[in-house]
């Protein structure tokens, strides 16, 4: 027999309530409410798809959805409209619903309306033949992502070339869960154990208990069927961290020789970019020119910057003077990003430090900063740059919820009761014993309590059984690894 019991400190054994929470619903009183024409719709001269919204005899306040279809396949393709929806909660039970009707006219054969969850399934139903008569249609599934893919579909039982339907007042509701209080004795047995007749299951069990609780026989709520998690852990609330602006990288210039060449990554073009002193001040700036020849062409100084959080926000500063006779200007340019508008630089005779700035989000962990000076036609041109800063913005940081995690999931296989006495005080109290089988169905691809927690740390049955048979101090029958063993389904 192999027992296993959980080592957590925290343990909360939840089951299905009966008051959903709605988490969307969609009159399309506005718009199409992201709906849109199934994007794997077959494309072409010979085919029709289209979803819109229309004020055709609506369910319920003024608008509708349509969804019409005209194919040559033979079968064709139904109607369709899709939409993702994020923020779901893996582990837990929604229903997805709607209401849908044959078109007006009713000519279009006889149709199906299908609501459903793309890769995992659907609900189809027949449509009333009669003008303007709705139907609901609802699909319940367990999140298996954060992210599912919606649809609604409109089909006819026959192979026609067309099909025109509606859809009203959908609804994504979630299956909430209330916490199972004061349980006792949490028991997990692994699917492979003998029962207490000595029969092999493959049924992962478990078993506890709740005292004064539950109680089948005075309004219990809890039923053979009915879905139960068992969670380990303590949920935490996702939270906001508010992160100041960090400067990630300063330079002034002064710290290197008169003359210096390209200093800390700056390369400039067309000559060499150098440390020399400003015309104002007499202060160490970096200095980039054009020579004699040739004489146009901008003027730039470039260094790649590393280390980038791809998606922040950034900005890069600099002062910049010009040394050049006529009209200059200047802009930076982030290479593969953008640009800012160019910048005026005056000269002789005050030669005034002007400020540039531009502000981008990192689309990759390093990108090429370019101050390009766009200096008038004529010889030796120069400007200089200085006080150059990048800057991470200020942003704030959503930390997500930590969530309990399940190390069992099932249902309801079992309910018994019992009202023991207490001699002391005369007085019985209520023990429910509750048992929940999972609903694992192969043992080599689900992770060991039934339950998959999305990450490869966790072992499946099949290989936790294999693990343990090789220290048994008997010889243990266990399955083949790989060995399609189909488990009870509940």
């Amino acid at each position: 027999m192999i027992i296993e019991r959980p080592l957590y400190e925290h343990i909360s054994i939840v089951g299905q309530s009966t008051a959903p929470a709605v988490v969307y619903t969609e009159g399309f009183e506005v718009d199409e409410g992201g709906w849109e024409v199934d994007p794997e719709a077959p494309v072409g001269e010979d085919y029709e798809f289209y979803a819109w919204r229309d004020d055709g005899n609506p369910r319920s306040g003024s608008y509708c959805l349509n969804l019409y279809r005209y194919d040559e396949d033979n079968p064709p393709y139904p109607a369709a409209a899709v939409r993702t929806f994020d923020s779901l909660e893996v582990g837990h039970e929604y229903t997805f619903s709607g209401w849908a009707k044959h078109t007006s006219g009713g000519s279009f054969g006889v149709l199906t309306a299908s609501i459903g969850v793309d890769g995992i399934g659907k609900t189809t139903v027949v449509l009333p033949s009669a003008p303007n008569t709705w139907a609901e249609v609802s699909f319940t599934f367990t999140a298996t992502s954060t992210s599912h893919l919606l649809r609604l579909e409109i089909d006819r039982t026959d192979e026609g070339n067309e099909a025109w339907g509606v859809w009203d007042d959908i609804a994504l509701t979630r299956n909430t869960e209330d916490l199972v209080p004061d349980a006792l004795g949490l028991l997990i047995r692994r699917g492979g154990v003998r029962d207490g007749l000595g029969v092999r299951t493959d049924v992962g069990l478990a078993t506890f208990r709740l005292l004064d609780a539950q109680d089948p026989m005075d309004g219990g709520t809890l039923a053979p069927g009915q879905p139960v998690r068992i969670l380990a852990g303590e949920h935490v609330p996702a939270y906001e961290v508010e992160h100041e602006e960090e400067v990630v990288y300063s330079q002034d210039f002064s710290s290197f020789e008169y003359g210096t060449e390209d200093p800390d990554g700056w390369t400039g073009s067309p000559t060499a970019a150098y440390v020399d002193l400003t015309e104002a001040d007499d202060s160490l700036s970096l200095a980039v020119s054009r020579a004699s020849s040739p004489t146009t062409g901008n003027v730039t100084a470039s260094r790649t910057f590393s280390g980038l959080t791809v998606g922040r926000s950034y900005t890069f500063s600099a002062e910049v003077q010009s040394a050049a006779s006529g009209t200059n200007s200047v802009k930076i340019v982030v290479t593969g990003v953008g640009e800012s508008a160019p910048v005026n630089m005056p000269g002789s005779p005050s030669w005034p430090w002007v400020p540039i700035s531009y502000t981008f989000t990192a689309e990759a962990t390093s990108h090429t900063v370019v101050i390009t000076g766009m200096l008038a036609t004529g010889g030796f041109q120069s400007y200089y740059i200085d006080e150059v800063t990048l800057t991470q913005d200020a942003w704030t940081e959503v930390v997500p919820a930590v969530e309990r995690q399940p190390i069992f999931t099932g249902r309801i296989a079992h309910l018994n009761s019992r009202y023991p006495l207490n001699k002391q005080t005369g007085q019985s109290r209520t023990y429910v014993e509750v048992t929940v089988a999972d609903a694992v169905q192969i043992h080599g691809s689900t992770m060991r309590y039934g339950v998959d927690l999305g990450v490869d740390t966790d072992e499946t049955f099949e290989e936790r059984i294999d693990r343990l048979a090789a220290s048994a101090n008997a010889p243990v029958e266990v399955p083949e690894v790989g060995g399609p063993i189909v488990r009870y389904a509940l």
